[in-house]
């Protein structure tokens, strides 16, 4: 059921409608939780593991949503609100299932791998089409990509012109996600860059500015680092570079209370230091799950920690796995968070 699901997932692109595509048995919505690994995984693996973790908690979202914009109740993970369209209860009564809303999470997926994970387009096309699929329709709708992702009313005559079926709402909810991933701080397009960094940039006080305020404006305050981020901020108008940095922030090499950039090798001579993994979220970053609010709120006892007697186990604990050889590939295998999660995610179908 897990393979079935999964290539579900990652290759059904079929037509509309409410019913599976030819060939394709029902049930296949059992495990609507389940993000698509198959193809998509080996360029999943290619990312650093904060990438890895944001390509699947975007595809996990819009299956909730999905699931969401079925039932009657149920808020959007986004906006923490009610979907901005919902079925009517008619169809709701209908076709609320488990494989309704798994169709409509297969469209939601397609069209937000074909923008997240680009570089898997040719091998998922090429599974659409060994399987007979219409391996074309990975963009969204264009009833629904002309409509302002805040026009609740444009969307709903797009969703009620196809009679809410999934391929439409998968639509919606990718517009949706996408939109949120556009703005969610990673910079993932590379469009916005300092003024001060020079190469190719145009200004951009209504493109940027309006960026990162609908950024922040899910943060329960702002601050005064935001404004001068955002008054600093251009567009990339040629060789942009996804997920660069917008900050300026530079390390204070040989504070030693501070980061140091890591320095690794590939084992052949090529040694190198870390920049950065992600840009720094801190400012404009949008969280999916808990308000920020929340997380202000938030406290914990102190631990109580000695750091020099832990910094003295750490150096030991090297020490250990500079010869055991059995504990680095445990190390290297929970070092890869795909890996482990499908691991557990096996485990619990056993």
């Amino acid at each position: 059921m897990f393979i079935a699901f999964t290539l579900l997932c990652i290759t059904s692109i079929y037509g509309s409608g409410f019913d599976p595509p030819t060939g394709v048995t029902p049930p296949f919505g059992v495990v609507p939780g389940i993000v698509p690994f198959g193809v998509s995984r080996p360029f999943t693996l290619l990312r650093e593991s904060p990438i890895q973790t944001r390509i699947l908690a975007s595809t996990t979202a819009v299956v909730y949503n999905c699931i969401t914009v079925y039932k009657t109740t149920g808020l959007d993970i986004f906006t923490k609100k009610e979907p901005i369209v919902r079925a009517d209860n008619d169809t709701i009564d209908t076709y609320g299932n488990d494989n309704t809303t798994a169709l409509c999470a297969i469209w939601a997926n397609l069209i937000l791998i074909n923008y997240i994970l680009p570089d898997a387009n040719e091998a998922l096309i090429q599974q659409y089409d060994d399987l007979g699929f219409d391996s074309s329709l990975t963009e969204i709708d264009p009833t629904v990509a002309a409509c302002d992702i805040t026009d609740s009313t444009c969307l709903e005559a797009a969703a009620v012109a196809r009679n809410y079926e999934p391929e439409i709402l998968g639509s919606i909810v990718a517009y949706q996600a996408i939109d949120f991933l556009e703005n969610d701080g990673w910079n993932a397009q590379g469009l916005l860059k300092r003024d001060t960094d020079g190469g190719s940039s145009s200004s951009s006080s209504s493109s940027s500015s309006s960026s990162s305020s609908s950024s922040s404006s899910s943060s329960s305050s702002s601050s005064s680092e935001d404004d001068d981020i955002s008054s600093e901020l251009g567009v990339c108008t040629a060789n942009c570079r996804p997920f660069s940095d917008i900050t300026g922030y530079e390390p204070e090499i040989g504070d030693f209370d501070r980061w140091q950039p890591l320095e690794e090798d590939n084992g052949i001579g090529f040694f190198y230091k870390y920049d950065h993994v992600v840009p720094h979220v801190g400012f404009t970053g949008r969280t999916y799950y808990t308000p920020r609010s929340t997380l202000k709120d938030r406290s914990s006892s102190d631990p109580g920690y000695d750091y020099d007697d832990e910094t003295e186990l750490v150096i030991e604990r090297m020490e250990d796995l500079a010869t055991n050889d059995t504990q680095k590939m445990i190390v290297e295998f929970f070092d890869n968070k795909i890996a482990v999660g499908g691991a557990v995610l096996f485990s619990l179908g056993a």
